[in-house]
């Protein structure tokens, strides 16, 4: 029996369709790797700026309302400007026609608008025409869209879901943290009452507690970051004691015990966000230069 072979081209033509189809698949490949990458600097970039404007929040709450040239006051402002200058340019870079992530336009719609909030909120806050409370506030809502932001961006990453969902919660764990680091300094320096104070920092302080149990509950166990997560988590719940009061650091001094509160739960929040960073860049890539 003789066999029917196939005319050369349709092999050939066969061939050119595989071949294409195998092409396609690797630039595709690619092309998502490069959005990856993209994304993973981009949230860092975010997180980083997020957390300068949560420092700069509890400087121009606790002092600003007084004296906006405050050192802190401005040193915080100076930071946080700086990190805009580096920041805006890559988003527009990245989200031009020819940019890499050009298909996220619209999750970067809300970051120009909102950071160009900031100069408002500071001389609102400077000619006492909103509140320390309110200062705080419109702070928070900033911070609120920036993290949204980021946490859009997740999904660009091909990374385990509870990867992702972890370091979702560690921005939360920051953001948490950070209002707790506020609402103390404003207590210590009297610039929001008690009565406006307690009720949202109790509140702020019962989320925190909750996301650490969800945190330990579902990632403690992990064998690449649990013991780091566990030492973090533990280290947090000291904090427990404390919070609320803030007086644990009381010297006499209200603008000294504000910068002390200030700094030890700058100490928590920056171990949060090295682990967040940590998870979230390949080792050996540096994405803060």
């Amino acid at each position: 029996m003789v066999r029917k072979l196939l005319p050369v081209g349709v092999i050939i033509a066969a061939f050119l369709v595989i071949s294409m189809a195998v092409t396609a698949y690797l630039l595709m490949q690619g092309e998502r790797a490069d959005r990856a990458a993209a994304a993973r600097e981009i949230i860092v970039r975010l997180t980083m700026i997020n957390n300068e404007i949560q420092r700069e929040r509890a400087y121009v709450t606790a002092f600003g309302h007084t004296d906006m040239q405050h050192e802190g006051v401005q040193r915080e402002i100076a930071a946080t400007d700086e990190y805009c200058l580096l920041l805006l340019p890559q988003i527009e870079a990245m989200t031009d026609d020819d940019g890499v992530l050009r298909h996220q336009r619209d999750t970067f719609a809300a970051i120009v608008p909102a950071l160009e909030q900031l100069v408002d909120i500071r001389s609102n806050a400077g000619d006492h025409s909103a509140s320390p409370f309110e200062t705080f506030g419109a702070y928070t809502e900033l911070v609120e869209i920036i993290t949204e932001t980021a946490a859009e961006l997740h999904g660009e990453l091909d990374i385990p879901a509870l990867q992702r969902a972890l370091e979702l919660q560690l921005l939360a764990l920051m953001e948490y943290l950070a209002r707790e680091r506020g609402y103390g300094m404003a207590a210590l320096t009297g610039a929001i009452p008690e009565s406006q104070l307690n009720q949202p920092r109790q509140v702020n302080l019962a989320a925190l507690q909750r996301l650490q149990s969800e945190i330990h509950g579902t990632h403690s166990a992990d064998p690449t970051f649990g013991m780091l997560l566990v030492a973090l988590l533990t280290d947090i719940s000291r904090l427990h004691s404390v919070a609320g009061r803030g007086e644990s650091a009381q010297t006499g001094d209200a603008a000294a015990d504000a910068e002390i509160w200030f700094n030890s739960m700058s100490g928590h929040i920056d171990a949060a966000r090295l682990l967040h960073t940590r998870l979230l860049v390949p080792a050996g890539r540096d994405t803060t230069q």
